[in-house]
């Protein structure tokens, strides 16, 4: 396996169902952040994002909105930045720190620097989110219908499957389009 600085394999049967291997991620604080640490919990959200994009800004109220409210009922949350750091020091490891540590996140928000685990999980734009439980992708796709406008939003597509996982329900859907800022690719 190739030295990315990033330790990860990655079983891809499809999108939907898709298994995932452990993986590790570095996180700004130097330490090592494992997948397989969030694999008891009921179900875990990761949220490609960069706070330099507008739609993940607009994005932001809903994203801590449901994590509040979905943390304390066993669902953990990452967001990961795999745009580029090479093309703006806001999306470098440190910029990420000051971000996050200025927002207060309740969830983990990590760099992706050297852009693997969004090359393999097929990420493409901010924000992206991949609902798992255990290993296994059962959601992949936007936060909602209306990227721009929260009052304008009619489908809350992560808050639906979130309420199915825990209700014990199959999920109704699977994915959903992403509209947002491309990631930034080296």
């Amino acid at each position: 396996m190739k030295a990315w600085g990033i330790s990860l394999l990655l079983l891809i049967t499809n999108l939907n169902g898709q298994t995932i291997s452990d993986f590790s991620l570095k996180g700004w604080d130097g330490k090592m952040i494992y997948s397989n640490q969030f694999k008891d919990h009921k179900a875990w959200v990761v949220i490609f994002s960069s706070h330099t994009c507008v739609f993940s800004q607009k994005y932001e109220g809903r994203i801590l909105s449901l994590a509040n409210t979905y943390i304390p009922k066993g669902i953990s949350f990452m967001m990961i930045n795999a745009n580029d750091p090479s093309q703006s020091e806001e999306e470098s490891s440190v910029g990420i720190k000051k971000y996050g540590e200025e927002k207060k996140y309740p969830f983990l928000y990590l760099p992706d620097e050297t852009q693997q685990i969004a090359i393999i999980l097929g990420a493409t734009r901010n924000p992206e989110v991949f609902i798992l439980v255990g290993n296994q992708i059962v959601y992949h796709g936007a936060i909602d219908n209306n990227p721009l406008l929260p009052e304008n939003v009619t489908e809350r597509y992560v808050e639906t499957v979130l309420t199915e996982i825990l209700s014990g329900k199959s999920v109704s859907f699977t994915e959903k389009p992403v509209n947002g800022c491309m990631i930034k690719r080296k």
